[in-house]
C-alpha cells in the first residue's frame, strides 16, 4: 500500500524548482503570483545561484482604480533578478490568462487552480497536480507555453 504524506501545495513546487537541473529551464504561466512566498524564494535561488533559465508569461488584464495591473510589482521583481529571466505579458482584448502551470527543464509539470501567492496556500482550497516524465502530457503543456509565448506574448516592460 502507499501511506500518504502530509504535504501542502508549496512543498511539491518547492521541489521541483530544486530538481530542476543547474542552467535548465522553468516555464511558467501565471494568472496571480506573489513574491512572498516560498515558490518565489526557489526560484529566485534557482535563477540566482544554479544559473536555471526563467520564461514567465503572466496575466496582466486585472488592474487597480490607476490601471496598474496588479501584478506590475511581481514583473519588476522578475526583472530584477541576477539571471537569464524572460518575461511577456498577454496581448488578450477581452480574455484573462487564467492558467497555472509550469514546466520543469521538460521532464514535468505542474497544474492546477492555485496561484502562486500565500493567500493560495493559507486561505483557499487549490489543487495542484504533478506530471512526472510523462512526455505526452509535457508535450501538450509546452505545446500551450509555445502558443501563449510567441502567439500572444508581448515582452513586460
Amino acid at each position: 500500500g502507499v501511506d500518504p504524506v502530509p504535504a501542502d501545495i508549496v512543498s511539491a513546487f518547492v521541489d521541483l524548482v530544486r530538481r530542476t537541473p543547474d542552467e535548465g529551464l522553468i516555464q511558467l504561466a501565471i494568472y496571480g503570483y506573489s513574491t512572498r512566498t516560498p515558490e518565489h524564494a526557489a526560484i529566485v535561488d534557482a535563477v540566482e545561484n544554479r544559473g536555471v533559465r526563467l520564461q514567465v508569461a503572466i496575466d496582466t488584464s486585472v488592474r487597480n482604480s490607476r490601471g496598474v495591473p496588479y501584478s506590475a510589482d511581481e514583473i519588476v521583481a522578475f526583472d530584477r533578478l541576477d539571471g537569464d529571466v524572460e518575461v511577456r505579458t498577454m496581448r488578450f482584448r477581452t480574455k484573462t490568462l487564467h492558467q497555472k502551470f509550469a514546466i520543469f527543464d521538460g521532464r514535468h509539470v505542474m497544474n492546477g487552480s492555485a496561484n502562486i501567492s500565500t493567500r493560495a496556500n493559507s486561505r483557499y482550497d487549490e489543487t495542484r497536480m504533478v506530471f512526472w516524465n510523462d512526455v505526452g502530457i509535457v508535450s501538450a503543456f509546452e505545446a500551450e507555453f509555445d502558443r501563449l509565448w510567441n502567439d500572444l506574448g508581448v515582452p513586460a516592460e
